[in-house]
């Protein structure tokens, strides 16, 4: 679960970048990556860019799919084991701009002030630039959309659209 989209649309794109995570937060380069290698094994890079690719409208990627996420789901659905006690923490893109830093956030399911979770948190949805059906960028509520914007990745996080980090 420590994994996030950005590397995967990195190697959808076929782009790397580097940010300047301890001063501005800001990205300092951008390179057009060729293959991804592992040992001995290289395979192409820009898998969107890669022929009979265009029948793919996007990517799905999620490393929130757990069995605490089908607990919490099922607890705010109703179906509670008495006992239990059910918190969700981590962290979360700050949309503040120029922010390299997440925020953490901690609550507790039962109470009435805290935010409904919903299936579509911790959905990232990767829009092909070739796709010959694109899907709307709004398709899946809630989900982070990444897209390529004049040869830049960007993030979509709740309204707004963010450049992706490494």
């Amino acid at each position: 679960m420590t994994y996030n989209g950005a590397d995967l649309a990195g190697y959808l794109f076929g782009l790397r970048q580097t940010w300047d995570v301890e001063g501005t937060g800001q990205m300092l380069s951008q390179q057009d990556v060729d293959d991804h290698r592992w040992g001995q094994k290289v395979i192409p890079s820009a898998w969107f860019s890669q022929s009979d690719v265009e029948n793919v409208s996007v990517v799905l990627y999620s490393n929130m799919l757990t069995v605490s996420k089908f607990l919490r789901m099922s607890h705010l659905g109703g179906d509670r084991v008495e006992g239990l006690r059910h918190v969700r923490m981590g962290t979360c893109c700050d949309p503040t701009s120029g922010s390299a830093a997440p925020l953490e956030y901690r609550y507790d399911l039962d109470d009435e002030r805290a935010p409904r979770e919903t299936w579509g948190q911790g959905l990232v949805v990767i829009l092909n630039p070739n796709a010959r059906v694109p899907l709307a960028e709004d398709f899946f509520p809630d989900a982070v959309v990444m897209k390529l914007k004049d040869g830049v990745p960007l993030a979509k996080v709740s309204g707004g659209f963010w450049p992706t980090g490494p």
